[in-house]
């Protein structure tokens, strides 16, 4: 079962709250609760808020009496661009640059379900199994291209040397 929280305006640029969320993407719920408590940004003081805002959702719903706080794991974490506040800000010469205040949506999963993760052993053996049974099925694999080689530069500073003008010469 999973369950969900969105906190939609954040007064907060998007690409600072990513940087927290990152850290967090994946682990359990009281793994990434623990670790928002020591992390410095102040990004993180919002994303740990809705984090327990969407665990707090898991464990009050009605078929919520079943799971275990402790197993919730954070299933999809997402921060996207909110609205953007628009001030100027006084530049030279009695001329006005814009100053854009932007605000972040983030929004939270968490479910109680183990994921299968595929981890780096598995993948290369299920890979040398699919290559095995492409050569019991008779298909080869496909030559690697060539490399191409491109012409050395010239030693006089990669510049192409001067064509002389062809026409009237002059004569001495």
């Amino acid at each position: 079962m999973e369950a969900r929280a969105v906190a939609k305006y954040v007064r907060m640029s998007p690409q600072k709250v990513r940087k927290v969320v990152e850290l967090i993407r994946g682990k359990s719920v009281n793994q990434a609760i623990n670790a928002l408590h020591f992390i410095p940004q102040a990004a993180s003081r919002p994303v740990e808020k809705i984090l327990r805002s969407a665990a707090a959702n898991a464990v009050s719903r009605e078929d919520g009496a079943k799971i275990n706080p402790d197993d919730l794991i954070i299933r999809e974490i997402r921060v996207d661009q909110g609205p953007s506040m628009k001030r100027n800000n006084p530049g030279p010469m009695g001329r006005a640059s814009m100053l854009l205040k932007r605000s972040a949506h983030i929004t939270v999963v968490v479910t109680d379900e183990k994921r299968k993760k595929n981890t780096a052993p598995e993948a290369a053996q299920s890979a040398q199994a699919g290559a095995k049974s492409d050569a019991a099925k008779g298909h080869a694999k496909a030559a690697p291209k060539a490399a191409v080689k491109k012409p050395k530069a010239k030693a006089s500073g990669g510049k192409p040397a001067k064509k002389e003008k062809s026409g009237k010469q002059k004569s001495s």
